[in-house]
């Protein structure tokens, strides 16, 4: 009897150790699972409190986030002579912009500056804690009678959506999908309203420049500006150009129907006919003859 008793508590402790060992396969495997699953992300406010001033353009002053991606649109966006020079040399006092961004209100600022008070820019910016700071910036340096934001993505049509961006990509590079999209392992998934440029402005006409400052969907947000760009006889489009994104035959169906001719921008900021076949990266002008 002895013999069995011990042989029994000897295969419950077994049976018990290996209980363990799965429940801890099991954790670990939920722990990896949602790993890779996306983290769906609520769009936050800034935390005004906390925010950092800098100078930016010699004079214009900036609030930005404590985060490494408002640092670095920092530096990456004023060493970008090309446009810097085309908007020093272009833009004038009462222009009116539309700027749709997915980043911190760089370039937003200087624009706000060359158009002066009689000017206005809309800036159409995904990321409410941005904006917050855009609108701040733009009270610091009295510029907010002239600076309107808006909290949304733009795209072809109205939805309400996710903005998917990799855990080490540019928020730039941020793709707007359904809310039902799954996304893939190493990505975030920000919910986001979705509009077009022409639900969000039904009424505005006469616009000077259309900048549209990300890396994805810019032809779809070009799609969803087919009135405002009727109504704008005058309006020069600027895009950052990526071969993959633009060298398409729906980009080119797109600017060929509104009558535009595309234009490479130097350093020193003048335009010259562009030759897509040869270009990679950088900035490009849209305008009609």
């Amino acid at each position: 009897m002895e013999e069995i008793s011990k042989d029994l508590k000897k295969k419950a402790l077994r049976y018990a150790f290996i209980t363990v060992i799965i429940l801890i396969a099991l954790i670990v495997a939920i722990s990896c699972y949602r790993k890779q699953c996306k983290t769906i992300l609520d769009n936050t406010s800034s935390d005004l409190q906390n925010v950092q001033e800098k100078v930016i353009f010699d004079d214009i002053k900036i609030k930005v986030n404590r985060d490494i991606f408002s640092y670095d649109q920092i530096n990456n966006e004023v060493r970008e002579k090309d446009i810097i020079s085309y908007f020093r040399k272009n833009l004038k006092e009462g222009d009116t912009v539309l700027y749709v961004s997915q980043d911190i209100g760089v370039q937003q600022l200087l624009i706000a500056k060359l158009i002066s008070r009689s000017g206005r820019i809309y800036i159409l910016n995904p990321f409410e804690k941005y904006n917050d700071t855009i609108k701040l910036s733009a009270k610091s340096n009295g510029f907010e009678s002239r600076v309107l934001t808006k909290t949304v993505a733009v795209s072809d049509k109205p939805s309400e959506g996710l903005l998917i961006y990799g855990n080490e990509e540019s928020l730039e590079y941020g793709i707007i999908r359904p809310s039902d999209y799954k996304s893939e392992k190493g990505f975030n998934a920000l919910k986001v309203e979705v509009s077009t440029l022409d639900e969000i402005y039904p009424n505005l006409q006469n616009i000077n420049l259309l900048r549209i400052s990300k890396k994805k969907n810019i032809v779809n947000a070009i799609n969803g500006a087919q009135k405002i760009i009727k109504r704008s006889p005058e309006i020069k489009i600027v895009l950052d150009y990526e071969k993959d994104e633009l060298q398409t035959s729906e980009f080119v169906s797109s600017i060929n129907e509104f009558g535009f001719k595309i234009y490479a921008i130097n350093e020193d900021g003048e335009i010259y006919p562009a030759d897509l076949n040869k270009m990679v990266s950088g900035h490009i002008l849209l305008k009609r003859n």
